[in-house]
């Protein structure tokens, strides 16, 4: 199914309205946070989204909780969104992959920290994924192998996820949640790896 299921187009409305509204841009970011649920991202979309990536050339590399549950290989919890670190000379090709799957801008979100600018984009569906472009060179990313609804892709090691989860701000509890969730699930990815190291 291609088309977001009625709760998204009626949360989807009611964040733009908060958005609109004349308050603080903290106070807008908690709101929004709280009220907008975009639908899942399947295995099966993600995997696909990795793979296009993957063909067009793009080095890309899926982080948070897709990231986590690839450790495992496994799904853990439902994903709201996909979040890839892709290499930052390779961002109008990984922009022109994802248009082919149906991903269309939504908003560009700037930020400190190691991973710095994100590029959000959704396809018809109401579908996130969130881009982090960034210079591979100059990170000090630890990669490894994972794999997401049986296909392989690439993710951040379990240590750099476990090191990384407490960079992250999230304010809403249902993000705080999720990230709780991560790092659980990165730890126990680490204990696992931790004797054949």
């Amino acid at each position: 199914m291609d088309r977001p299921p009625l709760w998204a187009k009626i949360t989807d409305g009611i964040n733009a309205v908060v958005w609109r509204a004349p308050l603080p841009h903290r106070a807008k970011r908690l709101l929004s946070g709280n009220i907008y649920r975009n639908p899942a991202m399947s295995a099966e979309r993600a995997a696909e989204t990795l793979a296009t990536l993957d063909r067009a050339g793009v080095t890309v590399c899926c982080m948070g909780g897709w990231g986590v549950d690839a450790l495992i290989g496994e799904q853990s919890r439902k994903h709201r969104d996909l979040d890839l670190i892709i290499a930052k000379d390779g961002q109008a090709v990984a922009m022109e992959a994802l248009a082919g799957l149906g991903y269309h801008f939504w908003y560009e979100q700037s930020a400190d920290g190691f991973l710095g600018n994100r590029i959000v984009v959704r396809d018809r569906a109401m579908r996130v994924v969130d881009v982090h472009p960034i210079d591979f060179d100059e990170a000090d990313l630890s990669i490894v192998a994972g794999s997401i609804g049986g296909h392989p892709v690439k993710c951040l090691s379990a240590g750099q996820q476990v090191r990384d989860h407490a960079k992250f701000r999230n304010r809403s509890l249902r993000e705080r949640r999720n990230q709780r969730s991560n790092a659980e699930v990165a730890r126990r990815a680490l204990e696992t790896e931790a004797p054949s190291s």
